[in-house]
């Protein structure tokens, strides 16, 4: 008389599902996954200038110098009135249209706009 083993384990079908399953999960997910990780960068270098402009902004008041801050394409760069670079920033994904801004203690500004381009969309920073 021929005794059944009982076998433990999954059959090829069931395996075949799982991963089917998974790989479906993965793909409605993952797209918006870039999205959000597209966002963040966009919004970490957007703070990154924000602060560079507010530290030039709150110095020059401070020191009484007089800084400048030159925005030219992924390139920013602070100067102070010699004309020696104090700070340096390329940016990976942040285009700015070319712009200058003056800071020093006389000068009073209480918000600057910048309009700037991530991944060719638009956005604006107001400082």
């Amino acid at each position: 008389m021929y005794r059944f083993k009982l076998e433990k384990g999954f059959t090829l079908i069931e395996l075949l599902i799982v991963i089917s399953i998974i790989a479906l999960a993965g793909s409605i997910v993952l797209p918006n996954m870039w999205k959000q990780l597209d966002a963040s960068k966009a919004s970490a270098e957007k703070q990154q200038l924000i602060k560079l402009v507010n530290f030039t902004k709150t110095k020059s008041y401070f020191t009484n110098q007089t800084f400048i801050i030159e925005l030219s394409g992924k390139h920013v760069k602070v100067l102070n009135s010699k004309g020696e670079t104090q700070k340096s920033i390329l940016f990976n994904n942040l285009t700015c249209e070319e712009a200058k801004v003056t800071l020093s203690k006389k000068s009073n500004l209480k918000e600057i706009y910048l309009d700037c381009l991530y991944l060719d969309k638009s956005i604006s920073v107001e400082i």
